[in-house]
């Protein structure tokens, strides 16, 4: 079952599965086909997830964004000009646009309508595909060490990620415990959390964006059991006093992703907030599986590649006697001082020891 405190909807998975299908049936209708990109745009909620499940149905991609981006001067590569040209010129076409909100609107089509049909749900087939080949998520890259680029993730990638986040000795989501899922959903993290606690039948609820005190809220009304959080959210566990006001024994294990922690923050959550474990995982957009590639860029995909067929990941580490690796930093944001290589992130968590320092990066 899954929560959101959006809505204050409760959908079970007898109802997600019933609805994705006859959303599948009506996007097929309207012409929705297998290879179409279907892009949402939106903040967290239960019908972004229907609607990435039933485009999988058919064979869609789903191209996620940003819902705050805002642009009022766009730079970009000559590359991707011709597609904003296009996009600029062609006929504005109201039927492909579908708003989730209740507000009507002569240009788009209300998600809801969408639902409506009588068929049943019982006679629909999903589309054959490729695992192997055929594309599920088309997610920007984090940009942290360039401009952006959109990477491609095959449904074999992306069952790859789903699986093992509830694997025994990674997560091991199951149908017992209670997961929160407020990172956005337009990150390969998000979705993660997502897609993967409906995998393994976990309860998860779902947060349009991080609150601090409705965070704490959902996980002390919720029971929530696990956390899948970024570095700024451990520190604001073991800093802020908000969290002191707020029963959060429930939460079993923590895990953090997304960027670096240390070991000295992961030791001050574990001993303040009692949790059995806090760990990190470690990724990025194109390894979560294996990336297909950049859409539209052979000479930056073949350059993500080595002649073993080894994607470059861009990052710093080593592996010790016993086989255990490390990851130091990003490579190209190691600075240079007079000879020696420092990390940033080894000045970010030096400076966050200081209790006057909420946060460094």
């Amino acid at each position: 079952m899954q929560s959101d405190t959006t809505t204050s909807e409760e959908v079970t998975y007898g109802k997600l599965l019933k609805l994705s299908i006859k959303l599948a049936v009506e996007l097929t209708k309207l012409g929705v086909k297998k290879g179409d990109v279907i892009t949402i745009v939106s903040q967290n909620h239960w019908k972004y997830l229907l609607t990435v499940i039933a485009a999988f149905y058919i064979g869609a991609k789903v191209s996620l964004l940003n819902h705050d981006y805002t642009a009022t001067m766009i730079f970009c590569t000559s590359k991707t000009l011709v597609t904003i040209l296009k996009i600029r010129t062609e006929p504005f076409i109201p039927k492909n646009i579908v708003i989730y909100e209740e507000e009507t609107s002569k240009d788009a089509r209300h998600f809801d309508t969408l639902l409506k049909h009588t068929e049943s749900e019982e006679s629909f087939i999903p589309v054959e595909l490729d695992p192997k080949e055929e594309v599920a998520f088309i997610l920007t890259s984090s940009g942290t060490t360039g401009f952006p680029k959109c990477v491609m993730l095959t449904h074999a990638s992306l069952g790859v990620n789903l699986a093992y986040i509830g694997d025994p000795l990674v997560f091991d989501l199951n149908p017992q415990e209670s997961i929160i899922a407020f990172l956005p959903f337009f990150h390969i993290f998000g979705q993660g959390i997502s897609l993967g606690s409906i995998l393994h039948g976990s309860k998860f609820v779902i947060l349009d964006k991080f609150v601090p005190d409705r965070f704490l809220q959902t996980i002390q009304d919720h029971k929530i059991t696990k956390l899948l959080v970024v570095p700024p959210i451990l520190l604001f566990l073991v800093k802020s006093p908000l969290v002191e006001k707020y029963d959060v024994s429930s939460i079993k294990d923590i895990l953090c992703g997304a960027a670096l922690t240390t070991q000295e923050v992961e030791k001050m959550v574990e001993k303040q907030l009692k949790v059995r474990s806090v760990r990190q995982g470690y990724g990025l957009t194109e390894l979560d599986g294996v990336m297909k590639g950049y859409l539209g860029n052979d000479e930056e995909s073949k350059a993500a590649f080595d002649e073993e067929g080894f994607l470059r990941s861009g990052d710093l580490g080593y592996y010790d006697e016993e086989g255990f690796y490390y990851i130091v930093d990003r490579l190209k944001e190691i600075i240079n001082y007079k000879g020696f290589q420092v990390s940033p992130a080894e000045l970010e968590n030096l400076l966050i020891q200081h209790p006057a320092v909420k946060d460094a990066g």
